[in-house]
């Protein structure tokens, strides 16, 4: 089956990123090889079925939402759709791991000896600082950039714009990376994205393993991008910001997505009886 039409159709007209419309490609190039090219509702019971043995009810639901997606293509272009979309499979949602802030205090320390240095120290402050996706901060352009008012403009996901403010210290690396350390990584090149290699603009997949570096050498182990975003969004609570104010920040679509960011560490809560309980005070 040719899914050429649909990577377009999951791309532009649904607007999903590119990383979901990969996952989603390949779960049903999966599938197809499982059930040898057949789709009906038989091969897909068979298959979700032998999926329980190994994946995860996560992995199992993108599939679903895949073929969901899959069928609603189908019908557009006029093909023959013999199934529907199973029910998902009920899930526990997963508390979101962070780091603490004063943990993370660290990345003030870090050893800045080359240009790189600097604009990787600056990759992962600045999602820490904003809480932008890995994808969203690889597709960040110099015009999207207010440094008099501080915010960016982010594309999020489905093309969804929304401002993120950023601090004053945040400024102030940006307009050194931008005037001194960005056109000495860039040379003869040219890109219009904030954050570039010599050849242009860094990936997705390389801001990762920039992270992934950065807080090695800081002494925190495994840390990826959504693992900064997680502990922006987990510091916004702390500090008391609304949930709607999260949820506009994050980008996320309803409230509800945000709400995993609720969880409170213990000494937190015990720490703000005591200030807030008249008997206590």
């Amino acid at each position: 089956m040719n899914l050429d039409g649909f990577t377009e159709y999951l791309r532009i007209k649904r607007g999903l990123s590119e990383k979901t419309s990969e996952a989603y490609i390949s779960d049903i190039n999966q599938f197809l090889k499982f059930s040898k090219g057949d789709i009906n509702n038989s091969a897909i019971d068979c298959y979700i079925a032998e999926c329980l043995k190994t994946k995860k009810g996560r992995t199992i639901n993108r599939f679903i939402s895949a073929l969901s997606n899959l069928s609603e293509w189908m019908k557009l272009i006029g093909e023959k759709c013999d199934f529907g979309s199973p029910d998902r499979l009920k899930t526990d949602r997963r508390l979101p791991k962070f780091i603490s802030c004063d943990r993370l205090q660290a990345i003030f320390d870090f050893p800045v000896k080359t240009k790189i240095d600097y604009r990787n120290m600056l990759i992962f402050l600045f999602i820490y600082s904003t809480g932008v996706r890995v994808s969203e901060a690889a597709d960040i352009k110099l015009s999207n950039l207010h440094m008099e008012e501080e915010f960016v403009l982010i594309a999020g996901k489905g093309n969804k714009e929304r401002a993120v403010p950023f601090s004053r210290n945040i400024k102030s690396f940006l307009d050194e990376y931008i005037k001194i350390h960005r056109p000495a990584i860039l040379k003869s090149a040219h890109s219009d994205h904030l954050f570039t290699g010599r050849n242009g603009q860094l990936t997705r997949q390389m801001i990762w393993l920039i992270i992934r570096s950065v807080g090695s050498k800081l002494g925190i182990e495994n840390v990826y991008p959504h693992l900064l975003r997680h502990s922006y969004a987990t510091a916004l609570i702390l500090g008391g910001a609304n949930l709607r104010i999260v949820e506009a920040l994050l980008g996320h679509k309803n409230l509800e997505t945000t709400t995993i960011y609720t969880h409170i560490p213990g000494t937190f809560l015990v720490d703000e009886f005591k200030r807030c309980h008249p008997r206590e005070k």
